[in-house]
């Protein structure tokens, strides 16, 4: 039964956890739009709410919020009185609050308490060499047109290198690296950079170490195969004179990256006879067009980044609008937060429903996990049949 709180005290008391705690609060626009907020600021008078709502908001106008505290659903409505900026405003302090108010839907329990849960993981499993380094992918650059035909971009590039003795796009696919060039930019998530084979290994007083292996990096690399300074020196020098032989002047492999994973390298090579230094400044270049081959990979599906989930869950209760399971399983936890949406296979009796949820709320209760989930109600088909289900006499 819903309870009205008018109380100064009791009511500062519940603003003051929604506030400290930044527990979100839901409220409607044109009774249809759902947005969140949370309170930054309080006084006897007024509470300032940040919120995520894209419609445009006026003063005077009249809000119903809601929120949980304490496992118990709570409103109040207030009417705004000043609009800080596009993402803040200012309330009214309520007059009232009302606990345990009553749901849209009247929820009911099941015989058949189980529901399968399937989700996308948040962590993501490429079949790819991992590099200690980590990238942050610009989710952005899928937007663009440029990237949409892969073919047209690699011939773009090749056009754009065949200034060089030769040039590559090297692709890690079902094999790991093989060459110790290929083991160093795995390793480091740098680029392997010989600005000429006659001269001298790139070192950390000229060259920027946060963009290519330098000689500390490759001591370190023999270093730990077992070779004391000496030997290591030994090999990097070895290494020139074979690059020679090869008819290397001046070299570069330049790791494509995409997040923690290797997916390949550029590589550029001129020979002896061209005569010719690989600028350095040209990692710029590279780095700009590995960036778009990595949009473009995601995007024509080269790899899958998603995977997806299932687990078994208890169904607590249930009604036309929402369902709220519990589980012990860490896969739950660490992969479902509010907002995310998930798909949803149980049983009532003979029939067998597929539905689309969102998650609205989330806590720990002991060893269990609960989440409270919305249902996509564009399947009307389905939802209508559900209510037929759970609800007849």
């Amino acid at each position: 039964m819903s309870a009205n709180i008018s109380s100064k005290i009791e009511k500062e008391y519940i603003i003051d956890i929604l506030a400290t705690k930044k527990i979100p609060l839901s409220f409607f626009v044109k009774e249809k739009f759902e947005f969140s907020g949370t309170i930054i600021r309080y006084d006897a008078f007024t509470i300032t709410i940040q919120h995520n709502c894209k419609l445009p908001l006026s003063i005077y106008q009249k809000l119903n919020f809601i929120f949980f505290v304490r496992d118990n659903r709570h409103m109040f409505t207030s009417t705004i009185k000043s609009i800080v900026n596009s993402q803040t405003f200012v309330i009214s302090f309520p007059d009232n609050i009302v606990r345990n108010i009553q749901r849209r839907f009247q929820r009911v329990t099941l015989k058949e308490n189980t529901v399968s849960v399937t989700f996308p993981s948040k962590t993501e499993h490429l079949d790819f060499p991992e590099t200690t380094t980590f990238r942050i992918f610009d989710e952005n650059l899928l937007k663009l047109d440029s990237i949409n035909n892969i073919q047209e971009m690699i011939d773009g590039f090749r056009r754009k290198m065949s200034v060089f003795s030769k040039n590559a796009i090297v692709i890690f696919k079902n094999r790991n690296p093989a060459t110790l060039e290929e083991f160093l930019i795995v390793k480091t998530g740098k680029a392997f950079y010989i600005p000429n084979s006659f001269k001298y290994f790139p070192d950390s007083q000229v060259y920027d170490i946060e963009k290519v292996i330098v000689n500390e990096d490759v001591v370190e690399y023999y270093k730990l195969l077992g070779n004391d300074q000496n030997v290591a020196n030994q090999k990097i020098n070895q290494l020139l004179i074979l690059k020679q032989k090869k008819n290397i002047l001046s070299e570069l492999y330049y790791p494509v990256i995409y997040k923690k994973y290797v997916v390949g390298y550029l590589y550029l090579m001129n020979e002896i006879d061209k005569n010719a230094q690989i600028a350095f400044n040209i990692i710029n270049n590279l780095e700009e067009f590995s960036k778009l081959l990595i949009a473009s990979l995601i995007k024509n599906q080269y790899f899958t980044r998603t995977e997806y989930l299932t687990v078994e869950a208890n169904i607590a209760d249930i009604s036309q609008g929402g369902m709220q399971f519990f589980s012990n399983e860490n896969k739950l936890a660490s992969n479902l937060f509010e907002k995310d949406e998930m798909q949803l296979n149980f049983r009532i009796e003979n029939n067998i429903f597929t539905l689309k949820a969102y998650v609205r709320r989330r806590w720990k209760e002991n060893e269990d996990w609960h989440f409270g989930v919305q249902f996509d109600d564009t399947d009307t088909e389905q939802i209508e049949a559900l209510k037929n289900s759970i609800y007849k006499k």
